[in-house]
């Protein structure tokens, strides 16, 4: 039934996810481990505002890695929770 499910995804098209699931479940995840592991603080940060722009809009959408965060660089962690806390909190 609508409104009972959680999906969380990884290397999946959110723009599609949001339009195939949008008003019936909740989705989630979709930054990658790997940009996790290698990219840079603000590489977090700009990816995840577009992340939360795309979908985000109208609810449903959570903030969550794509997978398994093994050997993640700290500060790209601390960069996804500030930037979702700063950025993507709905009001």
């Amino acid at each position: 039934p609508a409104g009972s499910t959680i999906w969380l995804f990884d290397h999946t098209d959110m723009r599609e996810a949001k339009k195939k699931l949008g008003g019936w479940a909740c989705f989630g995840g979709n930054v990658p481990g790997s940009m996790m592991k290698a990219g840079t603080p603000q590489e977090i940060e700009t990816y995840v505002k577009q992340l939360i722009d795309d979908v985000a809009q109208d609810g449903g959408y959570i903030l969550a890695n794509g997978a398994v965060m093994d050997d993640t660089n700290p500060a790209n962690l601390h960069a996804l929770i500030d930037t979702g806390k700063s950025y993507g909190v709905y009001k």
